[in-house]
C-alpha cells in the first residue's frame, strides 16, 4: 500500500490529501496554495521549488 492509500478511504489524490491537511492545520493556506500549484503542474519559481521542498521533506516523512 502506498502512504496515502489506506484500506477504509478509498484511492487518495494529492490535492484531496492537501485539503485535509489544511482543515487539521498541519499546513496553512499558502502552503496548501503553493502546493496544489505544483500537484497541478502550474509554473513556478526556484525559490518556491526550494520552499515547497523544505515544506514538503518534513510533511512526507510524518506521514
Amino acid at each position: 500500500m502506498g502512504l496515502c492509500h489506506r484500506p477504509d478511504e478509498g484511492l487518495m489524490t494529492t490535492l484531496t490529501r492537501l485539503e485535509q491537511w489544511k482543515e487539521q492545520g498541519i499546513i496553512s493556506l499558502e502552503q496548501h496554495t503553493l502546493l496544489a500549484g505544483f500537484s497541478r503542474g502550474e509554473p513556478f519559481s526556484l525559490f518556491l521549488e526550494k520552499l515547497a521542498r523544505a515544506t514538503g521533506g518534513p510533511i512526507a516523512i510524518s506521514f
